[in-house]
């Protein structure tokens, strides 16, 4: 299964961007928010699967065993001892999903037709216009759209490092 999922890694989007285009025409979700939300985490599935598989082999197996002879369930041990020591690679991935999902540009052009569906990445892409470019429009839409990184990995950034390095030695 885990094979399926590194298979998932080489896929390039734009490779499978006109099968997903039909498919999404054929259920209805062009021009469509949600339209973009499932492509995108189905795109990101194989990434998500390969670093939280690396952050729960760090998970000891004597905190989980300590835990069964304690008589805790499966739900209890999920809870309250894997989720807490994985939460900084929990984090981390959350950061590194959020990055990759905001600077998408590809999937939401193709799938909103309207501009008011249109994120950021795309609308100042269309400030470039065939006779002249807005320097200050393209210079405040990537102002916009770095603002929000910046303060989130300021926010995260001690998490992010720890989720980043977890697993990497043993």
């Amino acid at each position: 299964m885990f094979a399926l999922f590194l298979a998932g890694l080489v896929v390039p989007a734009p490779s499978v961007i006109v099968a997903l285009y039909g498919n999404l025409q054929a259920v209805g979700l062009i021009d469509n928010r949600i339209g973009v939300i499932l492509p995108q985490a189905a795109l990101l599935m194989p990434f998500s699967v390969f670093m939280m598989r690396t952050v729960m082999q760090d998970v000891p197996d004597e905190l989980v065993e300590a835990a069964v002879m304690d008589g805790a369930g499966l739900l209890k041990i999920f809870l309250t001892i894997v989720v807490p020591v994985v939460k900084p690679g929990l984090m981390s991935l959350g950061l590194i999903v959020f990055l990759f999902a905001w600077q998408e540009y590809l999937l939401p052009l193709v799938v909103f037709q309207t501009e008011s569906l249109k994120p950021l990445t795309v609308g100042a892409a269309s400030l470039q216009g065939r006779y002249g470019v807005d320097y200050g429009g393209i210079a405040a839409a990537g102002l916009i759209a770095f603002a929000p990184l910046v303060v989130l990995f300021l926010a995260m950034q001690r998490s992010f490092v720890r989720g980043l390095t977890a697993g990497a030695v043993k």
